[in-house]
This record gives C-alpha cells, sequence and structure tokens, in this order.
C-alpha cells in the first residue's frame, strides 16, 4: 500500500521507516531544507538506534521517499499520516496550528477519497476539528475522506523496537472504509500476533494521554504509600506484593523509588544568574561547576513573563548529560544565536501569542522572543561594598592593614582582643592589622585599607557603586587591565591600569577624577599616543577580578553582576564608561546617518552589553568576525534608529557634540531594522537553522517559572512539558479539575529532594563525609545514564560538600565524561573499593552484583556501617542480623 507521512521528525521518521520496512511504499514529506538534505543522502537527523539502517535499506529498494512539495505527497497516497509538531504552551495546552497547516494544504490538493490518520499527540476530539476544516477548504468538491488516530507509544531510544514490537496497536476510526484500511495497513504486524484495538476516534486519542499519565501516576501512588509506610512501620515491598498479586492492579511499576524522569543547552551557552555578588553572566559549564563547588540552595537566575518583562526567579534543579545526536544552531536576525538540543521547546510568537515549539520544528521566518526590563531588578539605591567582609574570605587577609585616628582613641579595647606584636602601630599611627581585629570587626570602625608592603596605596573600606563608580566601571570594562610584578621587595604587586588616547582629555579627567574623590592614589604615564593611568594595589585588584568580577584583561571582561541589579540610572551611568571607552559613532549614507559601533573580544561582556541596552528597550545587533587575520573572535554590537542612536550618543559627553546636528537633520525619524516591537518585548527572525552532529555534554536547569533568558538575552523554555501536564490541560478544558494528576506532577519532582534528604537524615552531616555510591545507569543491564537519578543525587551531593566514591558494572565511562574525578569524586573498581572507610553506602540502581554481596565484609571496610538503599533490595532482617543502620523507601528504618 501506498502511504504518505507529512513530517519526518522523531515520531515521523519512525514511522515512515518501519512501515516501509514491513513492505509499504511510503512518501515522507519534510519542508525543512537542512532536515531534507540530510534525509536524502539516508541519514537520519535524530539519534534513535536501528533507524539509519532501516532508511538506507527501503531507500536503496525504493521503498521509502523525501519530498518537501505537500502537494506531491497527497497525490502519491490516499493515506496520509500526520505526524506534525503540536508542542505544548505553559498551560499544557497543545498548538494545533501545525496541523491546522497540513490538513488545510490536504484538503486544497486532495482530487478524491484520503484517509487523514492521526499519528502526533493531540487533544481528544482533535478529529472532529479536523473534519470541519476540511470541509471547510474543500469548498463545494464533493470529495469523501475519514479520519482516524493512531497514537504512537514509542520510547526514545527504543523507538524502531517498539514500532516492530508494539504491545499493542490503537486504532480509532468511524467508518467501515477507514477501518479495513487501517486493518490493511497493519496487517504485517496481526499476522504475528500483535494485538490490534479497534475503536471510535474520540476513545483512541484519549487512550494516548491516559495511558501515560496513569503509568506516572501509578509510580507516584506506590512513591506516596511508601512515604506513609514509613511513617506508620509498613514495608513498602510487601504492600506493593500483595497488591501486585490483584489482577486488577498488577505487579509492573509498583516499585517505590526516586521518581520518573523527563533538552538542553550547548556547554557555552549563557545563563544570567543571581549570585551573593549580582547577576552574573556564567555559561552553563561555569553554571554547572559552580554548582559541584557550592550550593544551588538560594541561587536565582534571570527570566521573564509576558506582561511583568525581566524578572528574578528561583533557580531549583541543573543538570548535565552526555548527548550524541543532532544539536540545531538558531540563527536569527541581528547577528543573535543559541545553540540547543533539537527536542529543546523554544518560545514562539505565533499569532500575536507566545508560544511553544520544540527547535525541530521552527522555521526560517519564525519570531522568537527578546523581553525588556519593566521595572528595576531588585529595589535600591546604591548598592555598597564592604571590603572588610570580602577581604575576610581571600589570600590577603595577612598583609590587609586598616587605618583609623580611632584606634588610638579605643587602644584599650583593641589591645583586649589582639595580640601583643602589633600593638605599638595600633597606638602610634592608628594602623591595625585585619588579622588582629577580625573577631571584633563589627566593633571597631575603619576608614581606608591598605597592604603592609604598600601603605600609601590606600583605598576606602566601602566602596558605593553610586554613578561615579559605575562609570569607573564602565571605562575600565574596556580600557583596564591588571598586570602582575615583583616589587622590589619580591613581593608580588597588582597593577592596575586604564589606558586612553591621549588626547581624550575629558575621559581621562572624568577617571582622575572619580579616583580623586575616592582618594586612591593613581601615577600617570604618556608614551606615544598612550596616555595610561596606574593604581598599585593589591586590593583594588581583588575587588575587580574576585568581587566585581570585572576580568582582569581584555577576554575575560564581563558587566560587573552588581550593575545589573542596581537601578537605571546607575546602569546607564556604566553604559557612559563603557562606550566612552571603546564605542564610535559612524557616519553612514555619505555623512547623512549615524550608527553607533561597540567591539569587544570577551563574548560574556558582549552578552552582558546586550542585556544591559535591552534593559533599555534598546535592540543592538552583534556580528562574530575575526579582523586583520586575527585569530580572537571579535563581537561587534551595533546600535541603529534616530532615538536609539540618540540615547546612547549623549552618553559620549562632549565627542557627541560633533555628530548631533547630523541627527537633527534626519528627513524622517529612522526607525530601527531587523525587529519588531511589542508592549514589553521585541522579536527577532530566525534566518538560519543549522543541523550538526554533536557528542558531548548538555545542560538543563529547571527554574520556578520553566523560563530563563539565555544568551543575546533570548527568552527562552528550560523544560519540556510532560503528557501530564496536556492531560491536566485538557481535562480542564472541559471543566474537570483534575485535581488527582496535578498531584502526581507535584509528588514527581520532589521524589530525588527527598531521598537527598533522606541521606542528610542518615548521616546527620554530609558535608565532608565520604559517600560511596552504587549505581549510575537509570536501570540494570545497561550503561545508558540519560535522565538517571543519579545525575542529580550525586550533583546533590556534591554541591552539599560530600566526598563520593563511585562504582557502577558498566556505566562508569558515560557518567566520567559528565563526572570528571576531582578531589572530592574518586571511581572505583569495584563494590568493595567503593565503600572502603565509607560514612554511609548509597544504592541508585539494583544490579543484581548488588543484592548478593559478603555483608561481613561491606562492614569491616565501612567507618560507619550506614545503607541508603534507593531501590529496597535488601532484606530488613539481614541488615539487622548484620548490624547495619539501614535506611529504605517506604519500610522501617534500622537505627
Amino acid at each position: 500500500m501506498k502511504i504518505t507521512v507529512i513530517g519526518a521528525g522523531y515520531v515521523g521518521l519512525v514511522t515512515a521507516a518501519c512501515l516501509s520496512e514491513v513492505g509499504h511504499e511510503v512518501m515522507c514529506v519534510e519542508k525543512l531544507p537542512s532536515k531534507l538534505e540530510i534525509l536524502c543522502r539516508g541519514m537520519s537527523p535524530i539519534y534513535e538506534p536501528g533507524l539509519n539502517e532501516l532508511l538506507q535499506k527501503n531507500m536503496n529498494e525504493n521503498r521509502l521517499f523525501f519530498t518537501d512539495k505537500i502537494e506531491e505527497g497527497i497525490k502519491f497516497s490516499d493515506v496520509i499520516f500526520l505526524c506534525v509538531g503540536t508542542p505544548q504552551g505553559e498551560d499544557g495546552k497543545a498548538d494545533l496550528s501545525q496541523v491546522e497547516e497540513a490538513v488545510r494544504q490536504i484538503a486544497e490538493n486532495m482530487d478524491g477519497y484520503k484517509l487523514i490518520v492521526e499519528k502526533s499527540t493531540v487533544p481528544v476530539n482533535t478529529h472532529k476539528r479536523i473534519e470541519k476544516t476540511v470541509k471547510r477548504y474543500l469548498k463545494d468538491k464533493n470529495i469523501e475522506f475519514d479520519v482516524a488516530s493512531n497514537p504512537e507509544f514509542l520510547r526514545e531510544g527504543s523507538a524502531v523496537y517498539d514500532f516492530m514490537n508494539p504491545d499493542r496497536i490503537v486504532v480509532g476510526v468511524n467508518s467501515e472504509r477507514a477501518k479495513k484500511i487501517m486493518e490493511e495497513i497493519y496487517k504485517p504486524f496481526t499476522d504475528k500476533g500483535f494485538p490490534l484495538v479497534i475503536t471510535n476516534t474520540t476513545t483512541a486519542e484519549l487512550i494516548k494521554y491516559a495511558s501515560n499519565s496513569f503509568l506516572a501516576m501509578k509510580i507516584s501512588y506506590i512513591n506516596m504509600i511508601a512515604d506513609l509506610c514509613e511513617k506508620v512501620g509498613a514495608d513498602i515491598k510487601e504492600v506493593a506484593k500483595g497488591m501486585g498479586y490483584d489482577k486488577r492492579i498488577g505487579s509492573q511499576f509498583l516499585n517505590a523509588g526516586i521518581g520518573y524522569g523527563g533538552s538542553c543547552f550547548s556547554p557555552d551557552e549563557i545563563v544570567f544568574v543571581r549570585t551573593d555578588n549580582g547577576i552574573e553572566t556564567l555559561t552553563f559549564e561555569e553554571l554547572f561547576k559552580k554548582g559541584e563547588g557550592e550550593s544551588i540552595q538560594g541561587l536565582k537566575i534571570l527570566s521573564a513573563e509576558e506582561d511583568e518583562g525581566l524578572k528574578i526567579v528561583n533557580l531549583d534543579f541543573l543538570t548535565v548529560r552526555e548527548y550524541e545526536d543532532y544539536m540545531l544552531e538558531i540563527n536569527l536576525s541581528m547577528g543573535r544565536k543559541i545553540k540547543i538540543t533539537k527536542d529543546h521547546p523554544v518560545l514562539v510568537l505565533k499569532d500575536n501569542e507566545i508560544k511553544t515549539v520544540l527547535a525541530e520544528e521552527l522555521e526560517v521566518g519564525d519570531e522568537l522572543v527578546f523581553p525588556f526590563l519593566k521595572n528595576d531588578l531588585e529595589e535600591r539605591e546604591v548598592l555598597e561594598i564592604n571590603l572588610i567582609d570580602e577581604l575576610e574570605k581571600s589570600d590577603l587577609l595577612e598583609d590587609v592593614l586598616l587605618h583609623s585616628l580611632e584606634f588610638i582613641e579605643n587602644f584599650d579595647y583593641i589591645k583586649e582582643n589582639s595580640s601583643n606584636k602589633y600593638q605599638y602601630d595600633i597606638k602610634r599611627v592608628g594602623t591595625v592589622r585585619l588579622r588582629e581585629v577580625i573577631n571584633i570587626k563589627e566593633s571597631v570602625y575603619t576608614d581606608l585599607l591598605s597592604t603592609i608592603k604598600n601603605r600609601k596605596a590606600e583605598i576606602p573600606s566601602k566602596i558605593r557603586i553610586d554613578g561615579d563608580f559605575a562609570r569607573f566601571l564602565g571605562y575600565y570594562s574596556v580600557e583596564g587591565f591588571i598586570i602582575e610584578d615583583l616589587g622590589r621587595n619580591g613581593k608580588v604587586r597588582k597593577r592596575i591600569g586604564l589606558t586612553f588616547n591621549k588626547n581624550e582629555y575629558e575621559y581621562i579627567g572624568d577617571v582622575k577624577g572619580i579616583l580623586n574623590r575616592l582618594g586612591i592614589h593613581f601615577t600617570e604615564k604618556i608614551e606615544g599616543n598612550a596616555h595610561t593611568i596606574f593604581i598599585s594595589s593589591r586590593i583594588f585588584g581583588y575587588l575587580l577580578e574576585n568581587v566585581l568580577k570585572a576580568g582582569r584583561n581584555s577576554d575575560s571582561k564581563a558587566v560587573p553582576p552588581q550593575i545589573l541589579i542596581s537601578n537605571g540610572d546607575i546602569r546607564r551611568e556604566y553604559l557612559k564608561g563603557l562606550f566612552r571607552g571603546n564605542g564610535s559613532i559612524v557616519k553612514a549614507n555619505k555623512g547623512k546617518n549615524l550608527y553607533i559601533d561597540f567591539a569587544t573580544v570577551s563574548r560574556k561582556l558582549a552578552n552582558g552589553v546586550i542585556l544591559l541596552l535591552q534593559m533599555e528597550g534598546i535592540i543592538a545587533s552583534v556580528r562574530e568576525k575575526f579582523y586583520n587575520k586575527s585569530k580572537v573572535l571579535t563581537y561587534n554590537i551595533r546600535i541603529n534608529g534616530y532615538e536609539n542612536v540618540r540615547r546612547i550618543g549623549e552618553l559620549f559627553g562632549k565627542k557627541w557634540e560633533r555628530y548631533k546636528n547630523i541627527l537633527s537633520e534626519y528627513k524622517r525619524e529612522i526607525s530601527p531594522i531587523g525587529y519588531r516591537l511589542k508592549k514589553n518585548y521585541a522579536v527577532l527572525k530566525i534566518k538560519d537553522i543549522k543541523s550538526y552532529h554533536y557528542k558531548g555534554n548538555v545542560y538543563s536547569l529547571e527554574s520556578y517559572n520553566f523560563k530563563l533568558i539565555s544568551s543575546y538575552g533570548l527568552f527562552i523554555h528550560n523544560c519540556f512539558p510532560k503528557d501530564v501536564k496536556a492531560f491536566i490541560k485538557i481535562a480542564e478544558d472541559y471543566g474537570l479539575d483534575f485535581s488527582l494528576l496535578k498531584d502526581t506532577d507535584d509528588i514527581n519532582k520532589n521524589r530525588r529532594k527527598q531521598f537527598v534528604k533522606k541521606i542528610e537524615e542518615a548521616l546527620w552531616v554530609v558535608k565532608d563525609k565520604n559517600i560511596a555510591i552504587w549505581g549510575l545507569s537509570f536501570k540494570p543491564n545497561t550503561d545508558d545514564i540519560r535522565e538517571a537519578p543519579s545525575i542529580d543525587i550525586v550533583n546533590s551531593l556534591l554541591q552539599m560538600g560530600a566526598n563520593l566514591k563511585l562504582y557502577d558494572p558498566q556505566a562508569r565511562e558515560h557518567f566520567q565524561a559528565l563526572f570528571p574525578e576531582s578531589s572530592r569524586l574518586k571511581y572505583a573498581y569495584d563494590k568493595y573499593d567503593a565503600v572502603k572507610y565509607a560514612d554511609g553506602l548509597v544504592i541508585l540502581t539494583e544490579w543484581d552484583e548488588f543484592k548478593n554481596v559478603d555483608f561481613e565484609k561491606i562492614k569491616s571496610l565501612m567507618h560507619t556501617p550506614i545503607i541508603i538503599d534507593g531501590r529496597n533490595i535488601y532484606d530488613l532482617e539481614d541488615m539487622k542480623k548484620y548490624g547495619f543502620e539501614y535506611y529504605s523507601i517506604g519500610r522501617q528504618k534500622l537505627d
């Protein structure tokens, strides 16, 4: 039989390949040129075991064809499978625009009977909308058609096997003609004994959601029963066993554990993170490493809401996983771009609504969202940095001197609380070493700080990030640097420099004035056309590099996180220093027009500047380029449009006077090009989508509102909606409050967190404890770690300061790619090696070799005989017999 499949995504491509494998002639319609090019070479644009082989075999045998012309596909066959995307929005509602568009084209091009088969996951009663749409576009043509439902039940990683070996094939039809056609299509499967369930179309649509949601609900239900078992002293394994013998319930999915699982970013994509310092510009890889070194508790990220603009929300989870498949580079107008996995959900403006589509379903011309700042992210006048608090955490602690005349007046009090070594300095000149008074720092007041070897380089003990200092930081971000050299005494010294053209008198004078007002000593050097201002101070260097995170050279520069949480006036003063330092006003169109350029070799600084401008409602373009045979990539930021050029041009000071008359002579106010403005955001069009094979780590996070601001200010989803959420929305649309499923979703989200709390309960203090972990794969007898609970749990334990030793019979190589060995994470060569000197053993995968062990040997090797079992593999009596403290899921704890 001839069959047409519209859409070569995950479902469509597997469907087309497998139906051709059983003898049907299949034409697959894919309109994305980049994907079609790969398919026509006999290659799959998605990674799925066995799929490439099926494609090549059936293309060679002339049973499988690809085209980008939907008209050709419609004429090819009387049976058309709809496999287009139906992404879900924030509330779980499916976006059926691609289904509607495909159905419209079918109706306009059909010249005889067609059977339209829903293969995509669609809400209940979508078939009725399809019928109405076909009739509307058929107009007066008297052509018969049917609509059938044939939901897919494919698991990623085994989709080809699942299609060829189905538990059941569900078909929903409303006519005898459609029934016979579907029976003929699936005859190669029913001949092998696979069950074919034929029902009406509405029922078939519901079966898909009901099946997936029920499995999730069953898992969450047994996990809640496990929690109750722990409270009352029952045993969840016995409860589940007793339930499972009941044929009405069955035993599958009644294993209590760590919850069920679920798209990701390239490691070098940007996320804006609210830390103790402010909003830091980090790559996903840096954020994950930060999470390994310290807890992510309390961290927040920059996100947005359509009606609220940019806002800060809680960061709940952070994960990394190994990935080998196709990555997409989405290139937009204005030079913006991002690299994400093909299944990542993306926020798109369609029909004046922000909707969610998968990255692989994006098309050239789609519009993505870039939010503006409606209100300051945090309400504050001026942020103040207490350098004493910051230096207390640094390696400068031993060298820092505090200066204040009050030390002389309070000599007796300080004497009592410090050593006798330096009391002469305190009484004579009011100088005390920070180390001496660290315990009474709240009781002493100091004006100035310096280091022991350079007492002249005094720095205020408190730095206010007011307009002046913000402007200085802007200058430093583009003209500044930090160098280290040896002084005459052999001690390492830090020198901060800012270099200008010697004729930039206004800017040089501005910097000198700021430093004079702060009382910071500086020197000057003029050489050729360069005028450099030097500040010799390790304390000031520490402030710039470690507290303000401003970087030390051109490629490490970044917008200080404190600037991004400051008010608008202070942010603009930073931009003033920035553009004065390295901005240029450029004449165009024979001097009739202006635009403003800014260049940097720091990707972080470029992203921070783009975001600052976006906060001001300015959408700048960015161009990545190698200049004059340089091997260093430069980020060139350009601002155009009458109002934007005027606002930024005024920041240049006197220099602007030479250009502003050009604006006044504009015949009309030129609007920016390359984007459209909405109320609280701008939208930029996709210009190009590139697909490339990628093998390596990918990162994801989960935030309070499931969204974040990423590279170049893009507003994007951070996770993929589940069928559970979609089913909840379907119920709500029909007036039913499906609170049971809502609770199911909430229960799952909390399972891994609860298990980490169980580990904490067992060990009391996790920090610096030695923890052995058995099992890293998501299930036994595989090396697959995708969505494995071990990833989140290991990450959480590292964030809590634990020392880990991991063992898995098969998954070590994959896991080590995510978590390389470090001072706090090691890999064991066998299960007994893992438990040596351990304060606790955590079991995450139920491998058979863990079920039969020498308990006496384990106990003798461990520092403390504590087992936290996430898979309930041991008998309570055995644990009691061998003297272990034993914590499991849903059973009595032995302590």
